[in-house]
């Protein structure tokens, strides 16, 4: 009998031990296996956040360029540091006040000349923007940015460090982040008269990454080019450059080892004994467009200040994130081991049940083996008609109590789910289907949503009929809280995008077909469905613009050459617009596989643009031209005179007995009279000329290709004729002004536009002394 027992015994340890070192070895497997899938995911969260990121700051660096292209193209801005014309600078004042205003995130719009003095400053003045008087500005030649603004060529863009401002050699208090950006002034002859510079706050930018970066596992850091931190995990250590006895406070000296591999390429992710970190490096230069229409624009002084955007997710964090919980694994072992132990002792002990037991342990190894391939947090078995017969102990932390879900189907629980999302899940059951990763939530009594996730496989007797299901389940209520903080950041960019009206594409060179974002497709008014080939997107273009865009793309897809374009757009419903395209190439192997880009609707910022232009030429009260535009229709009729060897002259004009009309009636009805002057004078002159508001009562005629010098005194006759007729201003009331006029010749009184005015005032003048409303020539032509 003894012997019978070792007998019985020795068999035992034998099957035992080898079903216990498979059952390890796949318990071990699948536990790998989750904890790899679990890291993925936590990796691709990271990758995405930091690029949403990177591009909320390309986003607003664009921004910034086109405010500053605005600025830096005015013409009223050029002549003024050529001619210093007082009632410019007010314009000029204004405008910028407006601009300011309208932007509310400049701490200073600026003006300097070529030698560094402030000609124009707006101050932020805590919300409140207000210009600086002339006596208050200073000099700015010996600061960096005014040095290195002033070296650069036409388009070319300077762009300071981030870092916080100082005034009187102390930091700002509260801290001020702040960027300045500047660009030179040329003038129409190419020669350069000062520069524009922008301080930008940075603060709002930092609080958007902040934001986005509530969707990292980790911490949502931003480094300088120098390791040190702009936004940390802990403000105290945060702009440790700017403070002599805080410089060893900086990521590159906490993270030494993790810094160096970070500085040398743009962008990756690797794990480390400090963690997981996740990184992508932004340029100014890449991410900023050019100010000039050239291709070769250039941004300066970007690459010198890369920004490093960094997720680091702590070794602590990562495994509590991707690593089953020491109690689930333990109930895993210890239930199989246990199992396996008295299926093995059952099998040693009776040789009589020897098929039995070999049954037993068939199923036992399927159950394990179901059961290991789940990686679950607890087991579940139902009877054939779906009713819950077992639960394993750790469903005891869930929100479903076991005694209340015995007995029960799932669908008699409160488990929130559609009708149609049951019928469904109910057809695969009907079906004895496996089904896997069923989805459900159920709240606690304080409204609490838990999510919850199981998977299921039917069971069959030794003759083939079905007997219940059985299977594991897992809380996924982390992930799902995840995916929503995933989901929000996703949507917080898709809303920015609207704002900024902006949207990307991209291209995969095997297929040619174009892929737009939701924004594209809006800004082009089609169909959320709609799925253009490279032809049709071409076709929204105007013929001119079409070719542009085709051969901008062919050079992006032979050669990587990447393009920036602003071009004219008509959508589908017929709208004009203005749209600034980029597109850059994704290389693979040496090979372009993909291309890719943005697409904004920039048609409010031609429209400021083109009224801007309008107002520097035009003068406010009459709309007549001003002064800028006079001399560019001056030149034209110059070119023209001397190619074609014609005649002209230049008319200038007074009004008599304004003053009077001015003082009595008062300026507004003032304002009236000079507009139907202007309306008058208008009609008096072909379309070819030019009709001028010289300033206050004085008005400048430029008539070209003059037959005879007799055709001036006829316009001239025209316009006593015209002017002396009584004007009916407001409620009946009536003014008669006179008005004396100067003729000037070209060539034989003067060449230039200031001799010929200037030898026509005092024709003018001479009109006047000889009794007023008449006209004078400055010299009788021959």
């Amino acid at each position: 009998m003894i012997k019978g027992i070792a007998a019985m015994i020795k068999n035992f340890l034998a099957l035992f031990l080898s079903l216990t070192v498979l059952f390890l070895g796949v318990v071990g497997y699948v536990n790998n296996a989750a904890v790899h899938s679990q890291q993925l995911i936590v990796e691709a969260a990271e990758a995405r956040t930091v690029a949403l990121q990177a591009q909320a700051i390309g986003i607003a660096l664009n921004d910034i360029v086109s405010d500053l292209r605005i600025l830096a193209g005015q013409a009223k801005t050029r002549n003024y540091l050529r001619d210093r014309d007082t009632a410019v600078l007010r314009d000029i004042e204004v405008e910028f006040l407006n601009f300011a205003l309208h932007k509310q995130h400049y701490d200073q719009v600026r003006i300097l000349d070529s030698d560094g003095m402030e000609i124009v400053r707006i101050n932020d003045a805590d919300g409140r923007p207000t210009v600086v008087p002339q006596q208050r500005l200073q000099s700015k030649a010996n600061r960096y940015y005014f040095i290195e603004t002033l070296r650069l060529g036409p388009g070319q863009l300077y762009v300071s460090p981030l870092d916080l401002n100082v005034e009187n050699n102390v930091i700002e208090q509260p801290f001020k982040p702040m960027i300045r950006f500047g660009t030179p002034i040329f003038d129409q002859d190419g020669q350069k008269q000062g520069i524009v510079v922008l301080n930008y706050l940075a603060k709002v930018l930092i609080a958007e990454l902040k934001q986005i970066g509530e969707g990292l596992l980790g911490e949502s850091l931003l480094l300088n080019d120098e390791g040190y931190w702009l936004i940390g995990a802990n403000p105290d250590q945060e702009w440790g450059f700017m403070y002599p006895d805080r410089h060893d406070l900086s990521f590159a000296n906490a993270f030494p080892e993790v810094w160096q591999r970070i500085i040398v390429t743009d962008s990756g992710q690797f794990h480390s004994a400090q963690g997981l970190f996740t990184f992508t490096t932004v340029f100014p230069r890449v991410l900023s467009q050019s100010l000039a229409a050239s291709d070769d624009a250039t941004i300066v002084a970007a690459r010198q200040y890369p920004w490093k955007i960094v997720s680091r997710v702590a070794p602590e964090i990562l495994r509590a994130r991707t690593q089953p919980t020491l109690l689930v694994l333990l109930t895993v072992i210890m239930g199989g081991l246990g199992l396996l132990a008295l299926v093995s002792w059952m099998i040693a002990n009776n040789h009589d049940q020897r098929l039995r037991a070999i049954a037993t342990l068939r199923d036992s190894e399927a159950r394990f083996r179901d059961l290991s391939a789940m990686a679950s947090d607890w087991f579940w078995e139902q009877d054939a008609q779906f009713r819950f017969s077992y639960f394993s102990s750790t469903l005891a932390p869930t929100y479903i109590p076991p005694a209340v879900s015995l007995g029960k189907t799932r669908w008699e629980l409160p488990i929130e789910l559609t009708p149609e999302q049951w019928a469904a899940h109910r057809a695969v059951l009907e079906a004895h289907q496996p089904f896997r990763e069923f989805e459900y939530c159920i709240r606690t009594d304080a409204g609490e949503a838990h999510w919850y996730s199981v998977n299921g496989q039917a069971m069959f007797d030794e003759t083939g009929a079905f007997i219940g299901y059985r299977g594991t389940g897992r809380d996924i209520t982390e992930r799902k809280q995840a995916e929503e903080k995933l989901r929000r950041s996703e949507e917080l960019l898709r809303r920015t995008g609207r704002l900024a009206k902006v949207g990307g594409w991209e291209l995969f060179v095997c297929d040619n077909m174009p892929r737009w974002s939701a924004e594209v497709r809006r800004i082009h008014e089609v169909a959320p469905e709609y799925r253009p080939t490279f032809e049709e997107a071409l076709n929204f273009y105007p013929l001119e613009a079409r070719e542009r865009i085709a051969n901008a793309m062919r050079q992006l897809r032979d050669q990587g050459q990447t393009y920036d374009l602003e071009l004219p757009f008509v959508t589908a419903k017929g709208h004009d617009l203005w749209v600034h395209v980029q597109g850059d190439a994704e290389i693979q192997e040496g090979q372009i596989v993909r291309l890719f880009g943005t697409f904004q609707d920039i048609t409010e910022s031609k429209h400021l643009e083109q009224q801007i232009k309008h107002m520097a030429q035009h003068d406010v009260l009459t709309g007549l031209p001003n002064r800028n535009l006079l001399q560019d229709r001056y030149r034209q009729t110059l070119h023209r005179a001397e190619r074609e060897r014609q005649r002209f002259a230049v008319l200038m004009l007074d009004l008599d007995g304004f003053k009077v009309v001015n003082d009595v009636l008062g300026h507004h009805r003032g304002d009236l009279l000079l507009q139907q002057v202007a309306e008058r004078l208008l009609q008096c002159v072909r379309k070819t000329d030019t009709v001028c508001r010289q300033g206050g009562d004085e008005f400048v005629l430029l008539l070209g290709e003059l037959g005879r010098w007799e055709d001036a005194a006829r316009v001239a006759e025209t316009v006593l004729k015209t002017i002396n007729q009584p004007f009916a201003l407001e409620q009946d009331e009536v003014a008669q002004v006179g008005v004396s006029i100067g003729i000037g010749c070209y060539p034989d009184d003067g060449t230039t536009l200031d001799a010929l005015l200037k030898n026509a005032d005092i024709a003018m003048y001479r009109a006047k002394a000889k009794g007023r409303n008449r006209y004078e020539y400055f010299a009788v032509p021959g």
